[in-house]
């Protein structure tokens, strides 16, 4: 009688321990098959060129405003991480406001950058008369546009990279393959060299992100997510 009843308990005991090795085996492998991203409450870091420079979240976006400074590195949000693999990104802007009189001298600009790469690995831009769009090695087109208003679109897959910036009516397109497969970064920032002390802003309205690792979110811009570094 006691040997069964010993048997029994054996039987018991190791129906348990394989029941908890069995849960703790499972919940591995569901976290290396389903990965939950870090969670970032400051999704975005904020740069000001000037101390006057104004970073803010109003009415649904996300307002710029920069002038001139001897050092002029532009005032600026980042993603505070970086997109992995595959990505789609889709940004809106409105109400860019350039206040020098020439063309480079204040600028619109959306960088995906990598530190691995020594300038950004597609870069966009929107002057006071033309939008460009440009490459790691420099390599651009470029368009006539007077526009304040439009998109601007990052598309990877595998290390294929397509891009285009649009302004009201006038868009260019921009592609490239067998590019680039690391993690990169998002910058969006205003600049101004023009030597006045008028501002140079924009309306950052929307941003629209798939893929990408669950990294960098849609829609994040608010006050809550963006950490003012200076």
């Amino acid at each position: 009688m006691e040997k069964v009843q010993y048997t029994r308990l054996t039987k018991y005991f190791s129906f348990i321990a394989c029941f908890i090795l069995t849960g703790i085996f499972s919940s591995c492998a569901k976290y290396i098959d389903d990965p939950t991203p870090v969670d970032t409450t400051k999704r975005w870091l904020a740069y000001r060129q000037n101390v006057d420079d104004t970073i803010s979240v109003k009415d649904g976006y996300v307002y710029l405003s920069t002038h001139n400074a001897i050092s002029a590195n532009g005032t600026s949000i980042a993603s505070n991480n970086k997109f992995k693999g595959d990505f789609e990104v889709k940004i809106s802007y409105s109400s860019f406001v350039a206040s020098g009189n020439y063309s480079f001298s204040d600028q619109l600009i959306f960088n995906f950058s990598s530190p691995d790469i020594q300038n950004p690995l597609i870069a966009a831009f929107l002057t006071n008369d033309e939008i460009y769009l440009q490459d790691s090695t420099r390599t651009g087109v470029s368009k006539s546009s007077t526009n304040r208003a439009g998109e601007v679109y990052v598309k990877r897959e595998g290390s294929t990279i397509y891009s285009w910036i649009r302004a009201g009516d006038d868009s260019l397109f921009f592609n490239k393959t067998n590019y680039y497969s690391e993690d990169v970064s998002l910058e969006v920032k205003v600049y101004s060299a023009d030597n006045t002390t008028a501002h140079t802003s924009v309306h950052l309205d929307d941003i629209v992100v798939v893929g990408g690792g669950g990294f960098v979110k849609s829609n994040a811009f608010d006050e809550n997510t963006i950490d003012f570094i200076q």
